[in-house]
């Protein structure tokens, strides 16, 4: 199953999309490696009316769509990147500036922010090796979502 064949999933306790996993076993569901949730995966298609959250922050609503190509994830075996990526009016404005140093600034401060502890040394080397991957499988400049629809 390709990315694009994968049905979107969100854990039901959290609502945060899922990553799928596939293998010769199958496909599995797994909360993004950022994410330090706490629980165990619960994927449940999307509910009515979910938008999601902005693929970087995990806390605004996404209001942006930054335009990549697929790609292996870096450091995660089978896992990969499929398409398109949502941001937030905030972190959409970082990447088209090139300010990767504060989007991973904000990711971390937000995530500290949610969850009440600050994220691992670990899951911040993944998000610098992750956003210098979509750095170079971004496609196009940071579009407005209303111009990507229709």
């Amino acid at each position: 199953m390709s990315n694009e064949d994968a049905p979107i999933r969100v854990c039901a306790r959290c609502l945060l999309a899922l990553n799928h996993r596939t293998t010769a076993v199958g496909v599995s569901w797994e909360h993004p490696v950022d994410a330090e949730v706490g629980h165990e995966v619960v994927p449940i298609p999307p509910p009515p009316g979910w938008t999601g959250k902005c693929d970087f922050c995990s806390t605004a609503r996404p209001t942006h769509v930054v335009p990549a190509n697929d790609f292996l994830v870096p450091g995660v075996a089978g896992h990969s990147s499929g398409g398109n990526w949502a941001a937030c009016g905030t972190c959409g404005e970082l990447v088209e500036q090139a300010k990767w140093d504060e989007l991973g600034a904000r990711v971390a401060e937000e995530f500290e922010r949610r969850n009440g502890w600050p994220m691992s040394r670990f899951a911040r080397r993944h998000l610098t090796k992750l956003y210098t991957r979509l750095r170079r499988n971004i496609t196009g400049p940071v579009r407005p979502i209303r111009e990507v629809k229709g």
